[in-house]
């Protein structure tokens, strides 16, 4: 027998003997029987959301579930470290406001002098409030008073 033959056959001899204590090693009993296991019942912690993603709502209509999804999108474009899951709506209320400034006004701007339909949304998230005003997708204002 040649050394490269003599090598080639030990390596055989270690790889089978690896893999027959592998075997041996799995089928020993020493993995549970499926008759054993006792399963851990998981916990809901989802306030009603299957997926456990979106923010907490309340009983609001899924009409007013879409306004108040602009302004949370508006929150997480602009804050960092906050998610859906963190965010609780405080108050949702229709208004007529009594100018464009939807009640906002800032500093050294003018508004028209109209009255304005639209929405009053205050969201809660990590201990401090965001008041959202808005009449649309376009047309939102974080109100800082």
């Amino acid at each position: 027998m040649t050394r490269e033959n003599i090598n080639l056959t030990l390596a055989v001899i270690v790889i089978v003997g690896f893999m027959v204590f592998i075997f041996f090693s799995l089928s020993s009993g020493t993995i549970a029987d499926e008759e054993t296991l006792t399963p851990t019942p998981i916990q809901d912690k989802t306030n009603g959301d299957p997926a456990g993603f979106n923010p907490n709502y309340g009983d609001l209509t899924e009409e007013q579930i879409k306004i108040v999804d602009i302004a949370v999108g508006n929150l997480l474009n602009n804050s960092e470290g906050i998610t859906p899951p963190m965010i609780s709506v405080i108050n949702f209320e229709e208004k007529e406001f009594s100018d464009a400034s939807l009640g906002c006004p800032q500093e050294g701007m003018s508004y028209a002098q109209v009255i304005t339909p639209g929405y009053q949304v205050i969201l809660e998230a990590q201990g401090n409030e965001y008041d959202y005003r808005l009449t649309d997708e376009k047309n939102i204002i974080l109100c800082e008073k």
